[in-house]
């Protein structure tokens, strides 16, 4: 008997929507977001999703957040992906880290 795939998610943030209340990261029951370094044009700093891979796709993030900041949604190509949306010309992808002590944040 085959194995069942595991889901994989896609967990977008829109940066300019973020203010940082953190609530997102208090429930997140996977620890997956986290307090990011850089901030949006109001100043306040992002939530990243530091550890994608470790999503289940509950969506308890997406729902708690006041702002519509977050998107979880199923990854189309069964790879999990944090993305940074900071506005319609830039994307920043968070790379998935086998070693928590620091996502590696590309453009």
């Amino acid at each position: 008997m085959e194995k069942p795939r595991k889901r994989r998610f896609e967990v977008l943030v829109i940066a300019e929507r973020c203010k940082e209340c953190g609530m997102c990261i208090h429930v997140c029951p996977k620890n997956v977001l986290e307090v990011g370094k850089k901030s949006n044009s109001r100043g306040f700093y992002v939530t990243i999703p530091a550890r994608p891979e470790d999503c289940v796709g509950c969506r308890i993030c997406e729902y708690i957040c006041p702002d519509f900041a977050i998107v979880v949604r199923e990854s189309s190509d069964g790879h999990p992906r944090g993305i940074i949306q900071w506005s319609e010309d830039r994307v920043d992808e968070v790379a998935p880290s086998s070693s928590r002590e620091e996502a590696v944040v590309r453009a």
